[in-house]
């Protein structure tokens, strides 16, 4: 009886552990997620500034060809 209640007792010491890596877990997941869509947007707005840096140079060589 002694060694079932001694299991128990550290069975209980172990599940808030493993309950917070796992919550550890979920949060790291969203902040990665969150961190890749930052990163998608980054991504998407640097395409835009180069398009548009490359319109602008297009333009102004157009425009010494005139």
């Amino acid at each position: 009886m002694d060694s079932k209640k001694n299991i128990n007792e550290k069975a209980l010491i172990i599940l808030p552990e493993v309950h917070t890596s796992v919550e550890e877990a979920k949060e790291a997941e969203e902040k990665a997620r969150q961190e890749r869509m930052h990163d998608q947007r980054a991504e998407k707005h640097a395409h835009q500034e180069a398009n548009i840096i490359k319109d602008a140079i297009k333009q102004e060589l157009e425009n010494k060809k005139k």
